[in-house]
């Protein structure tokens, strides 16, 4: 194999076109330059289109016959094109550059000498390959500051699930608080008293809220809390309230939905989320006002179909009669940071965000559009044929409680729990709470004096109801401390933070119960009924 010098690999990448009417010029040319470069004698048929050339040079009456298709050519080839040089034997060079300047790039008088020639050819290629390499150069600039810039867009949205994350402790502290006081109101009232509608209201909206806390969690945080049975049809209900408040005034917001339970599997707060982006997409296309509309159906997927697998699937559509997308967007829509709003108004992770959710969901989000007449983005879930049982956990969360009522103990008296909550008013509530249930209760607002009532009642405390972070101790160090001292007691654990989060940090064994704030305190009592009778009945059988 023969090795190529460097002047041979220089020939190979320059390539002259030679467009000359004078048989003796385009001769001339070729024994001047061959040495150097690859010369291509073009024909009057042969103007450059796809080819690739490093300069072409051309006499006056070729310039003249084909200036319009080479003109196209400058044209359709910009910034790419190879610089056109015209051999003239016009005494006044610099006029005819300057009428001639969007055709040609130089003018080279002849006669001249073969080396004068050769340097000015060699001239007009290396300013071109400059030119070449400087738009090379501001291209990458531009793609580096895009590129830093959803760099910077993807820190501030990680500092705002920090945020989000660290409020959202005291946020549901306080959801909680706020749904124990109604319902324990509630409770305190008539069932005919015109104040417990009150009360169930504050209950509702509550609800909402601390939906709207897990909402943010999980877009923040990209949490997973797991797969559970949702009914699509209900959930979309509960929403109902968030989504007309996000959708304003001016749209009307329709559901289609039939009165068949549509079960599928999947992560609840994050079906929310892929409804409240498409739901805002919507608003934001429809500034005048509009209709958007939730419909639901179910469908068939054949063998036939080989882009789908086989089976049942839940259609959601989100349908809009907003501005529409144009052809050339809609197969961008989907690319993260692709956004045709205004700078400040979107972050394009919406639809981003929607399409990996609904990957991990087994399903997908097809899109059709049609401009000033509205959008009609369509999802697909796997339909759930069968209620599959739960497999049996130690670890036993809410979903898992009946929720049909639960026989109560014949006596709380004996029962001791003790509390571990930072927040005062949500501690004197669950206080109240369950002394009216007959459970005796030690109060403790931070480790420490957690410990020492572990310390001097140990044997006697029936059940340990913590939140995750606790003042002045680490949260592991606690639980595990309290395990030790009381390793009668069940534990169980509550947070804003989901399970799974908790338990990804470490903070939730599977020896421990998990309730999520704000819960409810029938829930609650529930959970801890259950618990208590579990353990007396172990307690039965060891005996």
């Amino acid at each position: 194999m023969t090795l190529l010098s460097p002047t041979n690999e220089e020939k190979l990448m320059k390539r002259i076109g030679v467009l000359m009417e004078s048989t003796r010029n385009r001769q001339m040319l070729l024994n001047w330059l061959s040495n150097a470069y690859q010369v291509h004698c073009l024909t009057e048929g042969e103007l450059p289109t796809d080819e690739v050339f490093s300069l072409l040079l051309l006499d006056g009456s070729m310039l003249q016959r084909f200036w319009q298709q080479i003109r196209a050519y400058k044209e359709a080839a910009h910034p790419t094109c190879a610089p056109v040089a015209l051999i003239s034997s016009h005494p006044q060079t610099a006029l005819l550059k300057a009428r001639l300047w969007e055709t040609i790039d130089d003018v080279i008088r002849i006669p001249l000498e073969k080396g004068e020639l050769q340097a000015r050819i060699e001239n007009l290629i290396r300013l071109h390959q400059f030119s070449l390499e400087s738009q090379k150069i501001a291209h990458l600039q531009a793609e580096q500051a895009h590129l830093e810039a959803q760099l910077l867009q993807t820190q501030r949205l990680e500092n705002v699930g920090m945020v989000v994350s660290g409020v959202a402790h005291d946020v549901n502290n306080i959801f909680t608080g706020i749904k124990g006081h109604a319902r324990y109101g509630v409770k305190l009232l008539d069932r005919d008293h015109p104040g417990v509608a009150s009360f169930q209201h504050i209950d509702r909206h509550a609800d909402q809220g601390a939906r709207l806390t897990r909402h943010l969690l999980s877009f923040a945080r990209g949490q997973a809390e797991g797969f559970t049975r949702v009914e699509l049809c209900k959930l979309i209900h509960d929403l109902e309230p968030l989504l007309a408040s996000a959708l304003g005034p001016s749209i009307e917001l329709r559901l289609e939905l039939g009165n068949a339970p549509q079960w599928i599997s999947a992560n609840a707060t994050q079906i929310e989320q892929v409804l409240m982006n498409l739901s805002i997409n919507a608003r934001d296309a429809m500034s005048e006002g509009g209709t958007l509309t939730l419909r639901l159906q179910t469908l068939y997927t054949s063998p036939d179909e080989q882009a789908f697998p086989e089976g049942y699937y839940l259609q959601l559509q989100v349908a809009d009669t907003g501005s529409g997308i144009a052809e050339e967007l809609r197969t961008r829509i989907f690319e993260p940071f692709f956004t045709t709003k205004e700078e400040g108004k979107g972050t394009g992770l919406g639809l981003a965000t929607v399409q990996r959710i609904l990957r991990a969901h087994r399903g997908w989000i097809t899109v059709e559009s049609e401009l000033g007449r509205g959008t009609t983005f369509s999802v697909y879930l796997p339909l759930l044929d069968t209620i599959q049982e739960s497999e049996v956990s130690h670890s036993i969360t809410i979903e898992e409680i009946p929720q049909s009522p639960v026989e109560q103990p014949q006596s709380n008296a004996e029962s001791l729990i003790l509390l571990i909550e930072d927040d005062e008013d949500l501690q004197l509530l669950l206080k109240s709470f369950f002394e009216d249930e007959g459970y005796a209760v030690l109060q403790a607002q931070d480790g420490p004096g957690a410990l020492q009532y572990c310390e001097q009642h140990g044997a006697s405390i029936a059940l340990v109801l913590t939140d995750v972070m606790v003042p002045q101790m680490n949260p592991k160090l606690l639980q595990e401390q309290v395990r030790r001292l009381c390793p009668q007691a069940p534990i169980v654990v509550t947070s804003g933070h989901t399970k799974a989060h908790l338990q990804q940090k470490g903070l939730l064994t599977e020896t421990m119960s998990f309730i999520q704030k704000p819960y409810d305190l029938d829930e609650l009592i529930t959970l801890i009924n259950s618990l208590l009778r579990r353990e007396r009945t172990s307690k039965n059988i060891s005996i």
